[in-house]
């Protein structure tokens, strides 16, 4: 081989190597592909995004759902208490009524015995029941909850009624309080605001019966406001049983009670109403004679139940 053929061949090599490193260059490129500009990895990508936003939506909607199905729930259980709560709220003034009829007619009836006993000076002397067992009478129109029943329009109305009838009746009371010890006020005017306030325990009793009904249509609420009336007697009677008075003194009151009793008898809710039927009917009298009774006379202590004043005339 002579010196010019060696020559060519080695001032071939750079051009071959050149040609080598283009081609290595070709096949990585060929076969290492970057991660981004790979087509599948870029809508794999895209897919797993779609499928995490759709997973978050469906989450939260469930979530909304759940949360509003524990709402009405929540509200539901909510109305169903404070029905309840109403419920024993009218309960509660039903016998406050009862107690307030007892306590009229017990005011009245003392006060009028005791003015008969002192008949000797009735132009110097005057007699009424302290003020505080008239104020005591008054009810509470907040017991109403008008708030918790604005979604029903008509039981909403029924309310406002009501709550009116018990403000009404609260008028009635402040105005017997104003007239009853006032000695320039006649007898006349006087026994109207007795003769109101007694009428209005039985009319607002049976009012309040009514809307019961209308309110709680699967209760028994004529039994259930009898109940509590009984019940109300029964404890009075045995809590006093050793303090009711007896003798000439006890007949007296007795005979002021029937009487009074028998007048109304045809006018009166409890007799015509709230015990219609004539064995409850009677029962009723002769345990509410007894309360009468025991609310003219005197207490554990030996206190007047219901205190009378007595007020010298001369000193007007």
């Amino acid at each position: 081989m002579n010196t010019d053929t060696l020559t060519n061949k080695w001032d071939s090599v750079p051009e071959l190597l050149s040609s080598g490193v283009e081609k290595l260059e070709t096949i990585r490129s060929n076969t290492n592909l970057d991660f981004i500009d790979d087509g599948l990895n870029l809508i794999a990508i895209i897919s797993i995004a779609i499928a995490a936003i759709a997973l978050i939506i469906e989450t939260v909607t469930w979530l909304g759902i759940t949360g509003t199905k524990q709402s009405i729930i929540n509200e539901a259980e909510k109305n169903r208490v404070d029905k309840e709560c109403q419920y024993r709220l009218f309960q509660d003034i039903i016998r406050h009524l009862y107690r307030n009829k007892v306590c009229t007619m017990a005011m009245k009836i003392k006060t009028e015995i005791k003015s008969e006993e002192d008949k000797e000076n009735v132009h110097t002397r005057y007699h009424y029941p302290s003020e505080e067992h008239i104020l005591k009478l008054k009810l509470l129109p907040s017991d109403i909850h008008l708030e918790e029943y604005y979604r029903d329009a008509e039981t909403y109305q029924e309310l406002h009624e009501m709550e009116l009838l018990l403000r009404n009746y609260n008028i009635e009371v402040d105005s017997a309080f104003m007239h009853i010890p006032n000695t320039e006020i006649s007898k006349e005017t006087k026994d109207r605001d007795y003769g109101t306030l007694n009428f209005k325990a039985g009319f607002l009793t049976k009012s309040l019966i009514e809307l019961m009904n209308k309110m709680w249509t699967d209760r028994d609420n004529l039994h259930e406001a009898q109940t509590l009336i009984y019940e109300s007697q029964q404890k009075t009677i045995k809590e006093n049983a050793k303090n009711i008075m007896q003798g000439n003194e006890r007949k007296k009151y007795e005979n002021e009670i029937t009487n009074m009793i028998s007048k109304e008898a045809e006018s009166d809710e409890y007799t015509t109403y709230v015990f219609p039927n004539d064995a409850d009917k009677k029962k009723f009298i002769e345990r509410f004679t007894q309360d009468i009774l025991i609310e003219c006379g005197r207490n554990k202590k030996d206190e007047e139940k219901i205190h009378i004043i007595t007020r010298s005339l001369n000193n007007r």
